[in-house]
């Protein structure tokens, strides 16, 4: 049956905390990349001189092919920022009760500030927020879900209580993603394929 309270999604939400046990020394290549995640996080970590103005949430969308890293880079950024890891698929947002969907992108925000700072991993993003411009469109049940979590996205709830919330959304297909959502990352890195040094690390390790 549908959640009857809050209670009840936050602790949905909160069985989707994961263990971050990989270090970034334990990622096959990705070098650059591995470099530009840790110097996003240090800027927004930084204590900011007067008068400049930094991106405070620096979400990142990664992208490529199936099975390069993705979610191994999510989780070793949680651990260097000694986060709480919220690892999340499609299927765990996904409801069949009306109108549940949008709670528990809410609900799954409202924990992460709670629980600050946090990292969202958010696997297979097209299918939680596919593109309005699309020919089939979106269903009324996708708007909604849609635009919760564009709210949640512009980070207002951690802009005004001081918590640090990164969201990284990974997808294998990012032409698929609603034009308002891609605006929210300011940031989007391609995940490519290991090339010879780095499948031969992969071996070693």
């Amino acid at each position: 049956t549908a959640p009857d309270n809050d209670d009840e999604l936050a602790a949905r939400v909160r069985a989707l905390v994961r263990i971050a046990d990989v270090r970034w020394d334990q990622i096959a290549g990705l070098d650059d990349t591995k470099s530009q995640i840790r110097s996003l996080f240090a800027i927004a970590l930084a204590e900011k001189p007067t008068g400049v103005m930094v991106e405070a949430r620096p979400n990142i969308l990664l992208y490529g092919p199936p099975g390069t890293g993705k979610t191994l880079i999510a989780a070793a950024a949680s651990r260097g920022l000694d986060a709480t890891f919220y690892s999340i698929k499609a299927g765990d947002l996904l409801s069949k009760y009306f109108g549940e969907s949008p709670r528990l992108v809410e609900s799954l925000y409202v924990e992460a500030n709670r629980s600050s700072p946090s990292v969202v991993f958010l696997d297979e993003m097209e299918a939680l927020t596919p593109n309005r411009d699309s020919p089939g469109g979106v269903s009324g049940p996708e708007a909604r879900i849609l635009s919760q979590f564009l709210a949640e996205l512009d980070g207002l709830d951690s802009k005004s209580n001081g918590s640090m919330v990164i969201t990284i959304a990974a997808t294998n297909k990012p032409w698929l993603l609603d034009d308002a959502v891609l605006s929210r990352f300011p940031r989007t890195i391609y995940i490519s394929l290991p090339n010879d040094e780095a499948r031969r690390e992969l071996f070693r390790l």
